[in-house]
């Protein structure tokens, strides 16, 4: 049975590209940046997209917010600033946070990670 290229989803026959865990037609296996056909064997994946190895935009080669390494293929876009999916975490429980969340002094925090303010004042020592 002929595999279905993952771009236009027709069965791959004859030559094909074999990246990403798939089989594309020749002419489907885009950069993701200037979305030209890669056809060279210089590229670079990070798993989920393939980009021409001289091809990469100033986004793309803009540092991690959290780790300072080139950010490539998936990103997150938060906060204006651009980040790993797996560094962009909750600063209090340091997992990854991949639905709504708070600001706690500029940085990320789940919702439930975040101390509500109940409006009760904390009794300090010497109140009465």
């Amino acid at each position: 049975m002929a595999s279905k290229c993952p771009k236009c989803d027709k069965n791959v026959l004859g030559k094909f590209t074999d990246s990403l865990e798939k089989k594309w037609h020749p002419w489907c296996f885009l950069c993701d940046d200037c979305e030209k056909p890669i056809f060279e064997d210089k590229f670079r994946t990070d798993g989920e997209v393939a980009v021409h190895a001289n091809c990469l935009t100033a986004e793309r080669s803009r540092p991690c917010a959290k780790c300072g390494n080139e950010v490539g293929g998936t990103i997150v876009n938060a906060l204006e600033k651009l980040w790993h999916p797996d560094c962009f975490t909750c600063h209090r429980c340091q997992k990854l946070i991949n639905k709504k969340f708070k600001l706690e002094g500029g940085k990320p925090v789940h919702r439930e990670c975040k101390p509500k303010h109940t409006g009760k004042r904390k009794k300090h020592q010497g109140d009465d």
